[in-house]
């Protein structure tokens, strides 16, 4: 089975980085979508993302179709692409440390609480911690990207 290499944010700066590392998870979401994704789990990509921009369009109005189908598509790759074994970077909530985790659980929804609002979720284990300057330029450049989570399979060497 091939691994992907994710970074993903965990909150705006980090905000939920170090209580995500404690219950070793990840986790993602706007709290204004309080949708189980599994739900949707049968249908194809378009429709998928279709149906989570139109849950978005009626909670988040002052958004834009092109943010939504940003966002959209981040929660379909959070919930259908990544799987057990892919490999997450995610910036702490002090800016030189990235937390290293090997996802291990599959897409889960959770209703939330109040130290931790995003309710996709999925169990991972925090393997290490680097510092962003030990890592390469390239990679500390692709990862400064300000969607929450995207591919950075180009860089699976470090």
């Amino acid at each position: 089975m091939d691994k992907n290499y994710w970074v993903m944010r965990l909150g705006e700066a980090g905000k939920f980085a170090d209580i995500c590392k404690k219950e070793s998870i990840v986790a993602l979401g706007w709290p204004e979508l309080d949708v189980d994704l599994s739900t949707y789990a049968h249908l194809d990509q378009p429709e998928f993302i279709q149906k989570l921009i139109d849950g978005l369009r009626g909670a988040i109005k002052e958004k834009g179709d092109r943010t939504l189908a940003v966002w959209a598509r981040q929660l379909y790759t959070f919930a259908v692409l990544m799987k057990p074994g892919d490999v997450v970077l995610s910036p702490a909530n002090h800016d030189s440390v990235r937390y290293i985790g090997i996802v291990r659980g599959g897409y889960r929804y959770d209703p939330g609480q109040e130290e931790l609002p995003y309710r996709h979720r999925r169990d991972v284990d925090w393997v290490a911690s680097v510092h962003k300057e030990d890592l390469s330029q390239q990679l500390r450049n692709s990862s400064g990207s300000i969607m929450t989570l995207f591919s950075v399979g180009g860089y699976a060497e470090e």
